[in-house]
């Protein structure tokens, strides 16, 4: 090997040893750099079919687009050597975070859908995987009939070689049921995360989170509380879960726990104003939100938070904010957010969810 391919096999190896995050996707990053350096092209296809996962993994979902552009743009141009199937299973991740950007239009989101679902067919797809993949772009979009039209198309097609694993089927379920407030349903789909089985870490923090709102405004407290203080420590080391740990701090808030809502705000504050998805930051900033105005109605006027330096939240003192004035300013901030969501999405689906925060606010959730 010439040296800057030792040098980029190196960086990929040590890169393995990593832990999911931001450290690890700057070695890959600078692995491709590298290659391309030197017009290297399969040496950096092999770096960016690297950084796709870790991108994924770390909550960089901007950069992951980017590589994966890079990759499927060489398999189309030069298909004798990129195979496009070897990347197939990765396409499914870029389009499911699309949504996520509000300045992608649901135009070019469909026209992806329309490509990925031509190059399964090609592969000779039962497109079990694809219809799956249009439930969680509708989730996303806020499309509740178009959701249920997938639905329906995915309980008809039999699984094949590029289907999801059970537990992935289960946990994109019990999304879909949340989703359309059958949460009944959605509760079922989490029987083993509720009996504490850890299948997968990922999915086990990602349903504790979710079933939270669920169980408390069922009146299912104790599993609700369970919940919490099992399911949190998957979810407070990355920034992949930054949205997740928003539903901790909505389900203390709304428990009344404000002295560990305050510790977690404080904690992922920082990372939530830094997300790279910016329906990340308005569904933290709305669970702060949730968090203010129920301190409010409890007759506190100020709180004391050791908040970033930069947070342009209003403040009254060193690390005092007063409620009301706090309050003010989140909800401006959400609901610019959520109207370029609904905008794009074509619905008021998230404008009418910052207005359920004043009725959950002041709903006392039934013990069962």
């Amino acid at each position: 090997m010439t040296n800057y391919t030792t040098a980029v096999e190196t960086l990929l190896e040590k890169a393995e040893e990593f832990k999911e995050g931001v450290a690890k996707v700057a070695m890959l990053e600078e692995a491709a750099r590298i290659a391309d350096s030197h017009q290297d092209v399969k040496l950096g296809y092999k770096a960016r079919k690297k950084l796709l996962p870790a991108c994924l993994d770390a909550g960089l979902p901007d950069l992951m687009l980017v590589a994966y552009s890079w990759c499927l743009g060489q398999c189309d141009r030069d298909p004798s050597h990129f195979n496009v199937d070897d990347i197939l299973w990765e396409y499914r991740w870029v389009i499911s975070e699309m949504p996520t950007f509000p300045q992608i239009t649901r135009a070019q989101i469909e026209e992806a859908l329309d490509d990925v679902t031509r190059r399964y067919l090609a592969a000779g797809s039962t497109l079990r995987a694809i219809h799956l993949l249009r439930i969680n772009v509708c989730i996303s979009l806020k499309d509740k009939p178009a959701a249920a039209v997938a639905l329906e198309r995915w309980k008809q097609t039999a699984r094949d070689r590029f289907s999801d694993d059970i537990e992935t089927e289960r946990a994109f379920l019990a999304d879909y049921y949340f989703f359309q407030e059958d949460y009944e349903a959605g509760i079922r789909q989490c029987e083993s995360v509720l009996k504490g089985r850890i299948k997968s870490e990922h999915f086990f923090g990602s349903d504790c989170a979710d079933l939270l709102y669920p169980l408390w405004v069922t009146g299912r407290l104790d599993l609700a509380e369970q919940c919490h203080k099992k399911g949190y420590r998957f979810v407070a080391w990355n920034a992949r879960y930054v949205d997740c740990c928003g539903d901790h701090v909505e389900y203390l808030a709304l428990s009344g726990n404000f002295t560990r809502c305050v510790r977690l705000i404080e904690k992922h504050l920082p990372v939530a104003l830094l997300a790279r998805k910016p329906n990340d930051r308005m569904a933290f900033l709305r669970a702060m939100y949730v968090f203010a105005t129920k301190m409010l109605s409890t007759g506190e006027t100020r709180v004391r938070m050791q908040l970033p330096e930069d947070f342009p939240g209003p403040t009254v003192g060193p690390d005092e904010y007063d409620l009301q004035e706090l309050a003010n300013w989140l909800h401006a901030d959400v609901a610019a957010s959520a109207i370029r969501y609904d905008d794009r999405n074509g619905n008021d689906y998230y404008t009418v969810r910052l207005a359920r925060c004043a009725a959950d606010i002041a709903r006392i959730s039934p013990r069962i």
